[in-house]
């Protein structure tokens, strides 16, 4: 069974095995998070910025949702990676850490969620099945046709 691990201060133990994660997930990204920033910087920013909830399976990190809520002023909270080990997929795990996300994000007082995705990520069937719809369209570079995503959160 996984167990959702919400790291806010990590010890040198689990910042070496989230450093570990992203290495092993570099490659499945469509453009590997090493070509854009060295891991441990991007790291130490989720650190610094950001949120992260790691899934566990037994001692094994399984899969990943990092995001922002530091947008007070528009309340708007942004995904930065939601990352899942092939093993691991297909068993509702990305859902969930996607799900336990919005939860944050909502408590932390934000009224929608965006994120920005490559057009052709699979992924982007599990966003717009979660109630995501696409807000822009924008090429990056000449290979990347890229989407922007928002999802409002009802109110209550």
């Amino acid at each position: 069974m996984f167990e959702n691990e919400i790291i806010e201060t990590p010890t040198p133990a689990q910042k070496a095995a989230i450093e570990r994660f992203l290495s092993e997930m570099d490659n499945e990204f469509e453009q590997p998070l090493s070509t854009r920033m060295p891991i441990a910087d991007y790291l130490e920013k989720l650190l610094k910025y950001g949120h992260i909830i790691m899934a566990k399976y037994g001692q094994d990190y399984a899969g990943m949702v990092a995001f922002y809520c530091n947008d007070i002023q528009n309340q708007i909270g942004f995904l930065s990676i939601l990352a899942v080990k092939p093993r691991y997929r297909g068993q509702g795990l990305g859902t969930t850490l996607f799900l336990t996300m919005l939860h944050a994000m909502r408590k932390a007082g934000m009224k929608c969620a965006q994120l920005g995705t490559s057009a052709n990520n699979p992924s982007v069937r599990l966003y717009e099945r979660l109630g995501f719809e696409t807000i822009h369209q924008y090429r990056e570079g000449a290979e990347y046709n890229r989407v922007m995503m928002e999802y409002v959160f009802p109110i209550s």
